[in-house]
């Protein structure tokens, strides 16, 4: 038997009946405040049932929360458990002799001065216009965010983050700043809770479903913004937007274009697709040339 304790706000019953079911959380203020699609516990509870076990939970309101679950599993004999361990400590081995080992350098072919880059540094993109440069990725889910910011980093893109809409409205404003410098003290002080330098954002890649403002909230108030000459793309005019959202129901793609959208990406995608969608936007605008090339 597992238990995990907490001394939480508890649930109460009608909170706990169907709190192992699919797409359910315990309140309809939890997704607010703390994200989630409510598949966690429903996968727990299928996880366990195919191990031929069971989990549960026991609370009060006021007091806390204990989730307690056991599957079925089978005592490993002497001698399976010496075979285990002898194969983890020649990983174990392998690993240690790998890394303190001297790297093994490929033959150099012929190549230009173009293919010559120092430690560390940063392939650019095959650019042609800076409107597909500079790129915020608002996205709540981190594992998500960090693939979504490295495919894109690979290939040679600034990208900046931020994890949900007021975190996103705050770089944008951060991005505007490095505009009129003369703005430079007040931004940096109404922004303080975010990290990193800025990045010109000229393009924003927006999920709908977040905590403590959603995408399409945060897309209205930067159209807003824009009306009122406060945030402006950093290479001037309109900010693409593309919303990105799980669900590719038709009505849900036209709420994120009637919010500002310019396009609707689905997950789960594959890089090319992104930077596919991401120059069909920017051609669309005026910033990219019907003949430029796909990256």
């Amino acid at each position: 038997m597992f238990e995990v304790k907490d001394t939480g706000q508890g649930l109460s019953e009608d909170e706990k009946a169907n709190l192992f079911n699919r797409f359910v959380q315990a309140s309809s203020r939890t997704h607010v405040k703390y994200g989630g699609s409510g598949l966690g516990l429903f996968i727990s509870r299928r996880l366990t049932e195919l191990q031929r076990g069971a989990i549960g939970v026991s609370s009060l309101p006021g007091v806390g929360s204990t989730f307690a679950f056991f599957i079925e599993a089978y005592v490993p004999s002497e001698a399976s458990r010496r075979e285990a361990e002898s194969a983890a400590a020649a990983v174990r081995m392998t690993t240690a002799a790998t890394a303190t080992s001297t790297p093994l350098s490929a033959p150099r072919t012929k190549s230009n001065a173009n293919d010559q880059r120092t430690p560390g540094s940063r392939p650019k993109p095959n650019i042609h216009d800076p409107r597909l440069d500079g790129i915020l990725v608002v996205e709540d889910n981190l594992i998500n965010q960090q693939i979504t910011r490295r495919g894109l980093c690979d290939r040679g893109f600034q990208v900046d983050v931020a994890n949900h809409g007021v975190e996103a409205l705050e770089r944008l404003m951060q991005s505007t700043s490095l505009q009129h410098q003369e703005e430079q003290e007040y931004f940096s002080r109404s922004v303080s809770s975010i990290q990193g330098p800025p990045v010109p954002i000229n393009m924003i890649l927006m999920d709908i479903e977040m905590p403590i403002q959603d995408g399409l909230t945060c897309t209205r108030r930067i159209r807003e913004l824009e009306g009122e000459g406060q945030v402006f793309c950093a290479s001037g005019g309109r900010i693409p937007i593309i919303a990105v959202s799980a669900n590719a129901r038709p009505e849900q793609m036209q709420q994120a274009k009637s919010a500002g959208c310019d396009d609707v990406l689905v997950k789960p995608y594959r890089m090319p697709e992104l930077i596919e969608k991401m120059q069909v936007v920017v051609r669309r605008m005026g910033g990219l040339s019907p003949a430029s090339p796909v990256l």
